[in-house]
């Protein structure tokens, strides 16, 4: 069923986790700390399993890292010029948690995209809580939800597109440069 150019699913999906916001003083903290600061929390944790790590191999994943970012805002700004899509507190009524501009794209989501290639890296890096890592990034999506930001489909699609690009970077990376990369380490 399609309700002004939109499917149904999508805005059940949303209403069923943003109803949750504003119910709950605890809740509420909880999503506003897995929207806003968790990605932080998850960055600095590959960064840190990353220095863990010898200089070569150190430099190495810093330089891929930053290709994977690069390409996730890139695909991500075409896209959203694209198939614009305007916030959910902009069109509906949405239980808004924290402050963002009006005229910012809501699809696809950027948080969801780099917290799942950091869990991406992580699970490349083989590093001990890289499962963990998966279960932060997927807390960034939801998060973004909860607090109103954000659709499902946008964070479903920023989770593929982050976890995706990531991948095939990696991918590619150790098939074609992974001689290289094992001669200088």
């Amino acid at each position: 069923m399609i309700i002004g150019g939109r499917s149904r699913v999508k805005i059940d999906m949303f209403e069923i986790i943003n109803n949750l916001a504003g119910q709950n003083y605890l809740l509420d903290a909880l999503g506003i700390f897995s929207a806003v600061w968790l990605i932080w929390i998850l960055a600095i944790y590959y960064i840190w399993c990353v220095h863990q790590q010898n200089i070569f191999s150190h430099y190495w994943h810093i330089s891929v890292s930053v290709l994977i970012i690069g390409l996730i805002y890139a695909v991500s700004f075409i896209t959203g010029y694209l198939w614009f899509e305007a916030r959910p507190f902009v069109r509906e009524g949405a239980n808004l948690l924290i402050s963002v501009p009006y005229t910012v794209k809501s699809f696809p989501s950027d948080h969801a995209a780099i917290a799942f290639a950091i869990a991406a890296a992580c699970w490349h890096l083989k590093t001990r809580w890289w499962r963990w890592s998966f279960v932060a990034a997927a807390l960034v999506a939801l998060g973004r939800v909860f607090v109103g930001v954000h659709y499902f489909q946008d964070v479903i699609v920023g989770a593929i597109l982050g976890g995706g690009l990531a991948w095939l970077v990696y991918k590619l990376f150790d098939r074609y440069f992974g001689k290289l990369r094992r001669a200088i380490i």
